[in-house]
């Protein structure tokens, strides 16, 4: 498949999904599925870019 031949060549991959799971489960589940071995860092889900803005949790914010 694509992806092995894409993680020989030592190609950067990230694998992006709108689930609102763990990134450390995701990769797991998507290593078992696709056979390779892909790390947690490699996943971006709905919530991770919120993760940036945890100086802002319970704060009041202008967002506009």
């Amino acid at each position: 498949p694509a992806i092995h031949t894409l993680m020989e060549l030592n190609i950067p991959v990230v694998f992006v999904s709108n689930t609102c799971a763990i990134e450390s489960e995701k990769a797991k589940q998507l290593s078992a599925m696709l056979g390779i071995t892909i790390d947690p860092e490699q996943v971006v889900l709905a919530q991770t870019p919120m993760r940036t803005l945890v100086e802002y949790h319970n704060k009041h914010v202008l967002i506009s």
